[in-house]
């Protein structure tokens, strides 16, 4: 087995930490791009007052108005299920 100089050694050595050191600060960056992607920042102010509490007078009518037609979607969608499980009970008979 030939003699491996230490220069050699301390090179690969030094080498293959600085691969992991890039490899993480990747890694590191790219979540944290995900994450700045998947939910927009907010942006918070310290003088604010603290938040009251949600009522149907706060609550944009946007919003309710995306509540209700969320409800009318489910009980739609329920509906149907009932209906197709019907049609299938009779199917079989």
């Amino acid at each position: 087995m030939p003699d491996i100089e230490w220069n050699t050694a301390l090179k690969w050595i030094l080498t293959i930490l600085i691969t992991g050191f890039i490899a993480q600060f990747g890694r590191m960056f790219a979540e944290y791009l995900i994450k700045k992607l998947k939910k927009p920042d907010i942006p918070s102010s310290s003088d604010t007052s603290p938040a009251e509490p949600l009522t149907d007078q706060t609550i944009p009518a946007t919003a309710i108005l995306m509540k209700d037609d969320k409800r009318e979607k489910k009980i739609k969608k329920g509906i149907l299920k009932d209906e197709k499980k019907r049609f299938k009970s009779l199917k079989k008979s």
